[in-house]
């Protein structure tokens, strides 16, 4: 009959309105549970360009402290040819008085980098060559609570955000920085 048609579809339309409260309740829920874990996921940016490499740079002058490990040979250690905003960057280091740690591979370029730049607040340790198939440069900034990678062969960079991470980079980075000699 058209009235128990109409009575089973007010039934109907009853369940529906109940489902979608349940799930919009429970989606609620799992949104929230999501969002407080994904507080603690590591922060991953990639940069590109030397516009790229230049804002990581520029973010690092807001830590007390950036340890460096430099490997290769090339554009960043000779001031003819860096890309303009390293010396921007050293100047403001030098300016603020930023306690920096470097540890460089031992190289011609490297070698005088370190004479020119070596102050009480930014200190420089060398490490001997690396042997690899392929000469380039590449660097590690860890600073605050972020690690970067960096080619400044490809002029990229990765900037890992997590305090536990970066903590474990700046103790691997500590008990490297004893095993070479100070420039």
């Amino acid at each position: 009959s058209p009235e128990r048609l109409k009575d089973l579809l007010d039934e109907k339309a009853r369940e529906i309105r109940r489902i979608d409260l349940d799930l919009r309740t429970n989606f609620a829920v799992v949104e929230t549970l999501f969002e407080n874990h994904r507080s603690s996921f590591p922060k991953v940016r990639f940069y590109e360009g030397e516009n790229g490499l230049k804002t990581i740079y520029f973010d690092s002058l807001w830590a007390a402290e950036i340890l460096t490990i430099a490997q290769g040979d090339g554009e960043p250690f000779d001031p003819d040819v860096a890309p303009g905003f390293v010396k921007e960057f050293i100047r403001e280091l030098t300016e603020r008085e930023i306690s920096v740690r470097e540890i460089i591979e031992e190289t011609p370029l490297a070698l005088e980098y370190a004479k020119r730049y070596k102050t009480e607040t930014h200190e420089i340790a060398v490490m001997p060559k690396a042997s690899r198939g392929t000469p380039g440069h590449s660097v590690k900034l860890i600073y605050a609570d972020k690690i970067a990678y960096i080619s400044f062969d490809h002029l990229t960079a990765v900037v890992i955000e997590n305090a536990a991470l970066a903590e474990g980079e700046r103790a691997t980075f500590k008990l490297l920085w004893g095993q070479f000699k100070k420039s």
